[in-house]
């Protein structure tokens, strides 16, 4: 596999009227118009919020500016009234405005053209067209300052079309502006299914999740970004070429999936990470519940842009909490993925925002075992000879559509 693809721009056109006008080019399929096999989009988003989405994003352009000239006119309206002057009120004005364009929100050309992204929006237009538009009409009684956010007051408040998490963000986090260089609109986005609540690598802990949970294309920004949990915890995330560099992850997964397990609260891990040390579990314990480790397989799966930015090979980032959009990179490449339990504790350490992931990341660091820390993989004769490696290894559970990250042991 090459370098994740790159697709176009999600433009907003501004035409009404029964169909797209003429004069609007038919816009090219971007990965944000893909839906995956288990039916939700790179973004996360079921058929039923993309297609929310469509509407509030066509009516940011053709009707918002449309309402905001409607309540300065009736500003001025008010403003000359008070002043003696006589006016004229104008009844059913707006509702005519906002029910006149909300019935052609899904014929902007960008919307039309794309059969996945239409089908979302013309479904829930017919399911909940006046509940939509009643949003709308409330906005434009509102006085010219007052707030509006169609992605939570349209999406989730009116509709519920979209879980508060997706409701929460600004639409401008579920466009695309990469280009999509070929402009082979029928070329697929590549993601494996939805990973299961168990599904991933190491260990299985006691809430019934591996050591290193399993991340797909089509989860990344939930899981990584997004989501409620992922936004207060520190993500460390190993991008791996499972497949086209099989050297760098057999030589960096055990030193990932033992970190992951101990952070998990594994007591056989524990046991050998710390041995007798309160200390090391004490911190072991601060990590749990603030950091957790997953990873990607890169093979399988393009990453959304720009997340999937010059990725061409393996690594391990960081998000940490409260800064998920200026995630860090270690750079290890030239180490072939040798990396070991310090090493990883080590840009915890340094990457992380928050000081008490920072404390107990460099006490593990100075308490752990030597035997567990330090431990290489890569140099293990007996490992490399077939036999079992010094802590558990437990691959159950690991679905058979994805043996990617299985290390032959």
């Amino acid at each position: 596999p090459g370098a994740p693809r790159r697709r176009g721009g999600l433009l907003l056109a501004l035409a009404l009227g029964g169909a797209p006008r003429g004069a609007l080019a038919k816009p090219r399929e971007t990965m944000a118009t893909q839906f995956f096999a288990n039916g939700v989009d790179v973004f996360g988003r079921p058929p039923k919020c993309r297609g929310c989405h469509e509407i509030v994003g066509n009516m940011k352009q053709a009707l918002e500016p449309r309402v905001a000239e409607f309540k300065a006119a009736r500003e001025r309206r008010e403003s000359r009234r008070r002043s003696g002057a006589v006016t004229v009120s104008h009844y059913g004005v707006l509702e005519d405005l906002v029910e006149e364009t909300i019935a052609g929100a899904c014929r902007f050309g960008n919307t039309y053209h794309v059969p996945q992204a239409r089908k979302a929006c013309e479904k829930l237009l017919e399911a909940m067209e006046d509940e939509i538009v009643a949003a709308y009409v409330a906005h434009g009684k509102r006085s010219q300052d007052a707030a509006f956010d169609p992605n939570w007051e349209v999406c989730y408040e009116a509709t519920r079309a979209c879980t508060k998490e997706l409701a929460s963000h600004p639409l401008s986090d579920f466009t695309d502006d990469m280009e999509f260089e070929s402009g082979d609109a029928s070329a697929a986005y590549t993601s494996e299914v939805m990973p299961s609540w168990s599904d991933g690598d190491g260990v299985l802990l006691d809430t019934d999740r591996r050591a290193v949970r399993k991340v797909v294309a089509g989860s990344f920004l939930q899981d990584v970004i997004l989501s409620d949990e992922a936004e207060r915890l520190d993500v460390l995330l190993y991008l791996s070429f499972p497949f086209s560099n099989k050297e760098f992850h057999e030589s960096a997964m055990p030193a990932f999936a033992r970190l992951g397990a101990v952070i998990g609260g594994s007591h056989d891990e524990l046991e050998h990470t710390c041995g007798g040390s309160d200390m090391c579990r004490e911190a072991a314990a601060a990590l749990t519940g603030r950091v957790i480790l997953a990873r990607i397989n890169v093979d399988n799966n393009e990453l959304a842009p720009p997340h999937g930015d010059n990725i061409d090979g393996p690594a391990m980032a960081h998000y940490p909490a409260g800064s998920k959009g200026m995630p860090k990179f270690m750079s290890n490449n030239s180490l072939d993925g040798r990396l070991t339990v310090y090493d990883l504790l080590f840009f915890l350490m340094h990457t992380t925002a928050t000081p008490v992931v920072a404390r107990a990341a460099a006490v593990m660091s100075r308490e752990a075992r030597r035997e567990a820390l330090y431990y290489r993989a890569w140099d293990d004769e007996d490992r490399l000879s077939g036999d079992p490696l010094p802590f558990e290894w437990d691959w159950t559970g690991t679905p058979e559509s994805d043996l990617s990250g299985r290390i032959e042991l």
